[in-house]
């Protein structure tokens, strides 16, 4: 298990979010295909920030976590925000760092957030930090009760992540293999992806499985040893 993050902030105190990032969640495991632009603006986030926009299963949390992982300790924090954390957490943070939040519309038209988040983008805005958010649909189509947080938010930078295309993703899952050390047949390839749901989430959670039995088991990714793994995992 991975040690709890701890993000030291102003004031001499250290704040304990319980958030663990996903190690696989780097820029270099994330395969971008049409969404190449769409990557290096996150990676590189103009001022205010960017509102990253994208259908369940796109990469954005994919995305945030990799900024945050990329930068140093302590410039960068990633709260997943379905974890119900308090508005408070937003308190006292650094004036000058990246604060990545996803999932946006767990918090919003609950009226201690969006006070806490007008307070933040203020800060950011003039401690040259960056808000980076993600949500499923843009900024006009998303309900926001206070209107000056909507029109804070619709200053920052649009993005839309688009849906891989099967190709794409069987070229992300080759990617995300060569990322554990694992070799990919062809004929394997089209074996997973003639057989599994068409979402990366589901892609990713049967490699790591077939991973696991591979490295157990001393055997390489055949459709044969494939066939057989996939076959006891939905049986059991």
């Amino acid at each position: 298990m991975r040690p709890e993050i701890r993000l030291t902030i102003e004031r001499g105190r250290q704040l304990p979010l319980p958030v663990q990032l996903d190690v696989e969640a780097r820029f270099d495991t994330f395969f971008a295909g049409r969404n190449a632009s769409v990557v290096a603006t996150v990676k590189a986030p103009p001022a205010p920030g960017v509102w990253l926009s994208g259908r369940a299963g796109s990469g954005r949390s994919h995305l945030l976590q990799a900024l945050v992982a990329e930068r140093d300790p302590g410039s960068a924090m990633y709260l997943p925000l379905e974890c119900a954390f308090p508005a408070s957490v937003l308190d006292d943070l650094p004036p000058d760092m990246v604060v990545c939040l996803d999932n946006i519309e767990q918090v919003l038209e609950n009226a201690a957030w969006e006070r806490a988040l007008m307070v933040l983008y203020e800060r950011l805005l003039i401690g040259s930090g960056r808000l980076v958010i993600a949500a499923s649909d843009a900024v006009r189509q998303t309900d926001i009760a206070l209107p000056d947080l909507r029109s804070r938010f619709q200053a920052l930078v649009g993005l839309r992540l688009e849906f891989l295309d099967d190709q794409a993703q069987g070229e992300a899952l080759r990617l995300r293999a060569r990322f554990r050390g694992l070799e990919l047949p062809e004929e394997t390839l089209r074996y997973l992806m003639s057989r599994l749901p068409r979402d990366p989430t589901s892609l990713y959670a049967w490699l790591a499985r077939l991973d696991d039995a591979s490295l157990s088991e001393q055997r390489k990714l055949t459709v044969p040893f494939v066939s057989e793994v996939m076959r006891r995992e939905t049986q059991s």
